[in-house]
């Protein structure tokens, strides 16, 4: 019964981790490296100061041998780092509190965007025009623009952020949505905002190389510190690293999950082949007679084979039971497969007797090459 329990679950669980792989994040994690930067308060103050600081590295970093492009971003992808703002869509009524609209915001460089590889849908990319002075301009997701503008085009519309200063910005592109907090979550409203007009001292670099990335890490961070001694990158590692991180929580309960799953099977497999081989023996005298008595071989082979597998489903039937009820309450912890599925709750019993079949085939065995004169000497 524990058996099956634990076979559906780690199962369920299989199906939910490989389903959790599968998903689209939104962009290409290939050939990226990551690194975060967090500039000091004291030393870069204003936003000139932090405007200079990412605009020579970005420049620097363009140059070196190997990069195909450089983006900067506030809060990178599936990291902790997540920035929310309340927003409005400009010409509409204030939004009701049941319909407060909220939105992951971050700042990034015209380049973004191309480095990570989310796709551009409509308009366009930020580009050296956005600067401080010029017209506030704003990139959203998809799903605003589905949300919001159903059948309708939405550049040219203006949001505001009231946190952010509560000016008006104009929608100038729609970028593809991207898994932001998980690869089980749903991507919700994204808003990005150009770093030159609403800069950060905190930004992600996403360096997009030609082939292996984690070899440019030592010469972007010797630019780094070129540029100012005292400054250094942290968390330096590749976007892929970044999207398996993300998912190790549920490698790690699938993988523990298999190896009880797998010791429960092999301990009832033995166990079965322990009883079954016991009884036999025990039974080794009625055995003789009834050969003696003219049963077959393969009556014995048919008796033990059919008690055996008896008890053993009798014991796999209200496992299932048991799994179908304790599935219940996992139904959280699954992504992209039913705590009901069906496929799961027919392969594992299957698994099962097959396994139980085995288990007793060999006392079976046995028993068929009992010597009746011998059996019966042995009373």
């Amino acid at each position: 019964m524990v058996t099956t329990i634990l076979l559906i679950i780690a199962g369920l669980m299989i199906k939910s981790f490989l389903s959790l792989q599968n998903v689209n994040p939104g962009f290409n994690p290939d050939n990226t490296l990551t690194m975060m930067l967090n500039l000091p308060p004291g030393k870069y103050s204003e936003n000139h100061q932090i405007r200079g600081f990412y605009d020579q590295l970005l420049r620097r970093i363009e140059t070196l041998p190997g990069v195909q492009s450089v983006g900067a971003v506030t809060n990178l992808p599936l990291t902790s780092t997540i920035v929310r703002f309340r927003f409005t869509i400009d010409g509409r009524p204030p939004a009701t509190p049941g319909e407060r609209l909220v939105a992951t915001t971050g700042a990034v460089n015209s380049n973004y965007f191309q480095s990570i590889g989310i796709p551009l849908l409509k308009g366009r990319p930020f580009n050296e025009q956005d600067q401080e002075k010029s017209a506030p301009v704003i990139i959203i997701n998809d799903t605003i623009a589905r949300r919001y503008w159903p059948g309708d085009d939405p550049i040219g519309r203006h949001l505001t952020l009231p946190s952010l200063g509560g000016i008006s910005r104009e929608v100038v592109g729609v970028v593809g949505d991207i898994k932001h907090s998980g690869l089980e979550t749903e991507s919700g409203a994204q808003i990005y905002l150009p770093y030159q007009q609403q800069p950060w001292n905190f930004m992600s670099l996403v360096v997009r190389a030609q082939s292996n990335p984690s070899r440019m890490a030592p010469v972007i961070l010797h630019e780094i510190t070129a540029l100012d001694a005292n400054q250094s990158a942290y968390d330096v590692k590749t976007m892929q690293q970044v999207v398996n991180e993300s998912v190790s929580q549920p490698r790690l309960y699938t993988l523990l999950l298999g190896v009880f799953a797998a010791v429960a099977m092999i301990l009832a497999a033995v166990g079965i082949y322990g009883v079954m081989n016991y009884s036999v023996t025990q039974r080794i005298h009625e055995i003789g007679i009834r050969l003696a008595l003219g049963a077959q071989a393969r009556d014995i082979f048919r008796m033990v084979v059919g008690q055996g597998m008896l008890l053993s489903v009798i014991g796999l039937v209200i496992g299932l039971v048991a799994a179908f009820l304790v599935t219940r309450v996992m139904e959280s912890l699954l992504f992209g497969v039913s705590a009901r599925d069906l496929t799961t709750f027919l392969c594992i019993p299957l698994v099962l007797v097959a396994i139980a079949f085995l288990s007793i085939y060999v006392p079976a065995r046995r028993a068929m090459k009992v010597d009746p004169m011998i059996a019966l000497r042995q009373e």
